[in-house]
């Protein structure tokens, strides 16, 4: 933003009338302007400097890219700088974001404020919300060839951790780091070597190291992008102002910025409006980059900022895949057999026009032997205004050719480009609209036919799940409480109104999402529709979806969530089993194998044969090897090196329990468990909690065998803490070597779950089922559940199994 000056009072001054802006829509007309000749030549345009350092590079940007009558309502963005959201402004070419992010009511915000703050308000659009957008945005397959520069202008008051956590739970596998804190961006990058690291997203900060050490937000953000002067510019060649002049123009990224804010106007000194005219002064100088406010699809600016291809050129005539330079400065096709002179930069960069003609291919020799330099291309619009006037009025060819692959214009001889990859894990996230809500199952249901609609976005990992989505890669959207079960148009069909359920997932296009304008989500088989929920700006919680003509709405603009169950946007997951564990101790229990302060390791062999397992600490360490009942087979205390313990043995396949323990009591400390054979994985105790809030729990927190296992309000004892092992069995955290058990293995609907001492038998032994449901091996049809049910259980209900529905008792997640 522009530095403002004004205190709270100045505010009060602006109009109601301005303040009571209508809401936004945004303007399905931009999906017209995706299809025209001056996007096209555009796009084209933004890839020839891809190779090219950043200094000689162009880029379109948005000044206060958030503050947009998109986010609009009566208490926010009164008065807005833009008209669309910043999707759509990547949509229509911009690569350079504003985002104004400010420490405001204890959290970010994205806020049009002073330094103090003075402007912003509690119903400005939050920062994760502004990042979640864009995040979506280049993550789709369509995009993974562009590089968006995010300018995140710092109000944080020193919140840097909570910045970072915002950009490590959307960017962190995409951001390109500088070399240390507040380093400036090097001028010889080129967008193609970001994406040749693998990466996407470059953050300029705007401020000092000061207070970040520690935080994401010092690997991530360059202190220094560009250089800003706005006093007006005079016109090619010329190319100066009060700074600026052709030769810092080519050696540095430079910006020019617009403001139309009412703000700005009243109580600051606004820079000069960029119309059609100085846009093309601006295009014609190679300003970096270009702040332009109000952008729109019928922008006059954009056809001003093209400075390459002719008007509906390319065009293919005849299989025309070479491009000459026409007499009057653009560009053309032209079949590459066709005889021409060559456009050549010599050993000292200036443009020369070959005396020798032929066909395109023979460009890069000619240019070689006549000037001893290169085959030429501009690839900014001051290189293509020298060029014209060294050229003067004949047409020659250029080294930019599509002969590879149709419709993509490359340099003849520029290298390829190795993309950047999405990771391959399955990993559910929400999906959240304009509004704010996510998309839901109703009721939690995991049935056929179940509607799917909007309810705000849960937090709580009991309830997350209703919520969280997965797409693969034919589009379809996977349920995580169903994964074989898919979002779909109902019956296929087409119309506005058609309702959007949970279905078997199958190959019809009517399960198929496509990304597309404003991060719509499409249905293959009617792409004029989008996903949308009923209501549109006026839909509350519940809700639900349907198909309904794109129009760019805030309920038509889904984008990926980051749970608030996840620190990244690729999570990490649960440590594997492998042949080393690592532990500590405090207030050790001895010699002990029942003490809970003794910790458990699972032992998993996989082959019989000779084992050696060790327990090395600085401590004097004391380690048993248990049965899979927790029955002693063996135990050692200094058979390792010094204090370590060790011990050796054959074994037969199966799992085995350690214990790691000291030869005394009370002591603290760090220590490691190995296995020379199989795996071993820490007993690590959670909680599990139910869809109705309740947790698993031992009545009146006991541990004889026979205990009713019950649900509880949820709170952090070890009666509530349990750990499931490989073969399924479910330990309690409070009585050692005893599990969840369904009472007499009883199959039938109600039968008793209690504690009982640890067995193999399948009554003890648990599968994951759909809709997290735990299914007994022994009665697999049944589930895990509680009494009563999702209506009449309560604090204190019994746990039973139940034939399998998939209700909110039936539904069971890990916390911690």
């Amino acid at each position: 933003m522009s530095k403002l000056t004004r205190s709270k009072k100045s505010l009060a001054l602006i109009s109601l009338g301005t303040l009571c802006s209508s809401f936004a829509m945004a303007d399905a007309a931009i999906e017209t302007y995706l299809n025209s000749w001056q996007y096209k030549a555009l796009t084209l345009q933004a890839e020839i400097d891809k190779h090219t350092p950043m200094s000689e590079a162009t880029m379109l940007m948005t000044h206060n890219s958030y503050n947009s009558d998109h986010y609009s309502n009566l208490g926010s963005y009164y008065d807005p700088n833009h008209i669309h959201s910043l999707t759509e402004q990547l949509d229509m070419g911009v690569r350079l974001l504003e985002l104004d992010t400010h420490w405001f009511s204890s959290e970010l915000i994205a806020c049009h404020g002073t330094d103090d703050h003075t402007g912003c308000s509690e119903f400005d659009g939050r920062t994760e919300e502004r990042i979640g957008e864009v995040n979506t945005w280049i993550r789709n397959p369509a995009h993974k060839d562009q590089v968006v520069f995010l300018y995140i202008e710092d109000h944080m008051d020193n919140h840097f951790a909570e910045m970072s956590t915002i950009l490590d739970k959307y960017f962190a596998d995409k951001i390109y780091q500088p070399s240390q804190c507040g380093e400036s961006f090097p001028m010889n990058v080129s967008k193609a070597d970001i994406l040749n690291a693998g990466k996407q997203i470059v953050i300029y900060g705007d401020g000092s190291c000061s207070g970040s050490e520690g935080t994401s937000w010092a690997n991530y953000a360059f202190g220094h992008l560009f250089t800003t002067n706005n006093s007006e510019l005079s016109p090619a060649p010329d190319c100066q102002n009060d700074r600026f002049n052709p030769d810092l123009l080519s050696s540095t990224f430079t910006r020019v910025f617009e403001d139309s804010t009412t703000l700005s106007d009243w109580f600051g000194d606004p820079p000069k409006a960029v119309d059609a005219n100085y846009m093309k002064t601006l295009t014609d100088c190679a300003v970096g980059v270009v702040g332009l406010d109000q952008l729109d699809h019928d922008d006059a600016r954009h056809g001003a900022a093209i400075w390459s291809w002719n008007t509906n050129e390319p065009n293919n005539v005849g299989n025309e895949d070479c491009a000459e330079h026409n007499g009057n400065g653009r560009f053309n096709d032209l079949s590459c057999d066709q005889t021409r002179p060559y456009v050549c930069l010599d050993s000292a960069g200036q443009w020369q026009v070959s005396s020798a003609s032929g066909p395109w291919a023979e460009g890069f020799n000619v240019c070689s032997s006549e000037f001893n330099g290169s085959y030429g291309l501009p690839k900014n619009g001051y290189q293509n205004y020298l060029l014209k006037q060294a050229k003067g009025n004949q047409s020659a060819w250029i080294n930019y050719t599509d002969q590879a692959t149709e419709g993509k214009w490359v340099q003849g001889d520029a290298p390829a480009i190795n993309l950047p990859t999405e990771s391959s894990q399955v990993v559910y996230r929400q999906l959240r609209n304009g509004k704010g809500k996510c998309l839901d199952l109703e009721g939690r249901s995991t049935s056929v036919g179940t509607p799917v609609h909007q309810w705000s976005c849960h937090t709580d990992p009991a309830d997350i799940d209703s919520q969280l989505w997965y797409q693969d890669d034919s589009g379809r959207l996977h349920s995580k409480l169903y994964p074989s079960r898919c979002v779909e148009a109902e019956n296929s069909g087409t119309g506005e109104g058609t309702d959007i359920i949970l279905a078997d997932c199958d190959s019809g296009a009517n399960q198929q999402w496509l990304r597309s304008t404003n991060n719509s989500l499409r249905p293959a088989h009617a792409t004029n529709r989008a996903m949308d929920i009923s209501g549109g700006d006026n839909s509350n919680d519940g809700s639900n979806s349907h198909l309904w003509t794109y129009h760019g709405g805030k309920t038509q603009m889904w984008y990926w969530w980051t749970p608030a169950t996840y620190d990244r946007w690729i999570p990490e997951e649960e440590p594997a089993a492998g042949t080393l564990v690592q532990g500590s101790w405090s207030n050790s229990g001895g010699r002990s194998i029942s003490s809970k302060n003794n910790p458990l390791v699972e032992l998993i062999i996989d082959q019989s044969g000779p084992v050696t397992l060790d327990l090395r600490s600085s401590q004097d360490a004391y380690l048993y090897l248990l049965d899979v009942n927790g029955q002693q087979i063996a135990a050692d205390d200094d058979g390792g090196e010094g204090s370590n313990a060790r011990i050796t043995l054959s074994l037969d396949a199966g799992m085995y329990m350690l214990v790691a323990a000291t030869d005394s009591s009370g002591k603290s400390g760090n220590f490691d468990v190995q296995t020379s054979s199989g795996q071993v994985k820490a007993f690590n105790y959670q909680r599990l909690k139910n869809g109705k809030g309740y947790c698993l729990d031992l009545e009146d927190e006991g541990t004889s065998n026979g205990t009713d296992v019950h649900q509880w309000s949820c709170q952090g004892d070890d009666y509530q803490k349990w750990y499931q092992d490989s073969l399924g069995r479910i330990h309690s955290k409070a009585a050692r070597f005893k599990c969840v058990d369904v009472s007499g293995a009883g199959t039938s609907n109600g039968s008793d779950v209690h504690l009982w001492s640890c067995h193999t038998g399948n009554n003890q032994r648990w599968d994951r089922g759909n809709s997290n449901s735990f299914r007994p091996k022994h009665a697999t049809s049944k589930a895990l559940d509680i009494d009563g049910g999702d209506t009449w259980s309560y604090r204190g209900s019994d746990a039973h199994i139940w034939g399998y529905h998939g209700g909110k008792t039936q539904q069971w997640v890990w916390i911690q």
